[in-house]
């Protein structure tokens, strides 16, 4: 049985994301913490990881806590804007990885640099996704999306890079969960009869890609979050529980139990 769960490493990030759901201002636990919370969760029977932030390549030792993981026997799904993956880090990691999720908004400079991600975003990915090919390494990949006021009329575009360059794409609605994105969801906001029309298009479009789309109500029904600090949250109704801390086992074996039920 597949058990698994996210982990939000660190809440710092290189870019400005205006819609961004990320948890802000929490601090990054202690190295020797966070292996204790990986030998918990190996205890717990968890057996895949998504690493997620802010920006997981900007905590110190993600190399470190990766190859425990693997060793552990733990698949790792790593979650990155990609800023910090040039070829030498790729291929520091790429024996750990299982799946690499590369954000992705748009391929145009303008409409990247509005939301926050920089006007050479698209050109870095498409490097990543080169470099990850060309050395033929055995990785996943993955692209994910939001849909959102400036790039909702893009979709045309991405589909055509996308459908050519990966086998799996995940598009979220802009949601107003925490922090950024609830400050700014006026701006970023799109109608849902917006977002059913992308979703139309690219099932009716898409020939070589995956695809998979999320709203408010998928997040809370699927994420089960570890944050930088430790504690472990649920999304219930649109506001975050905390359920304990990982660094205790028995909470973490319960709320473990409790998100298979």
């Amino acid at each position: 049985m597949m058990r698994e769960l996210c982990w939000n490493i660190t809440t710092k990030c290189n870019q400005n994301c205006g819609y961004c759901l990320r948890f802000m201002n929490i601090p990054d636990q202690t190295k020797d913490n966070n292996l204790q919370i990986l030998n918990n969760l190996s205890e717990c029977g968890v057996n895949k990881l998504t690493w997620g932030g802010g920006e997981p390549m900007m905590y110190p030792y993600i190399k470190d806590m990766l190859k425990t993981a693997h060793d552990f026997g733990i698949q790792n799904h790593l979650v990155s804007n990609g800023v910090l993956l040039n070829d030498n880090r790729i291929d520091e990691i790429a024996s750990y990885l299982d799946t690499l999720t590369l954000s992705l908004d748009s391929v145009h400079s303008a409409t990247n640099n509005v939301i926050g991600r920089g006007s050479n975003h698209f050109n870095n990915v498409a490097s990543i996704i080169q470099h990850i090919k060309y050395k033929q390494y055995p990785i996943k990949l993955k692209i994910n999306t939001v849909a959102c006021y400036y790039n909702k009329d893009e979709f045309g575009d991405l589909l055509n890079f996308v459908d050519k360059n990966v086998n799996f794409w995940r598009i979220f609605k802009m949601m107003p969960i925490r922090e950024r994105a609830v400050a700014n969801y006026q701006r970023f906001q799109i109608t849902q009869q917006c977002f059913d029309e992308i979703k139309a298009f690219l099932q009716q479009n898409a020939k070589n890609t995956q695809l998979s789309f999320r709203e408010s109500t998928d997040m809370e029904q699927k994420y089960f979050l570890l944050v930088a600090n430790g504690d472990i949250f649920c999304t219930e109704h649109g506001k975050d529980i905390r359920k304990g801390s990982a660094l205790d086992v028995r909470t973490l074996s319960n709320e473990l139990q409790n998100q298979g039920r």
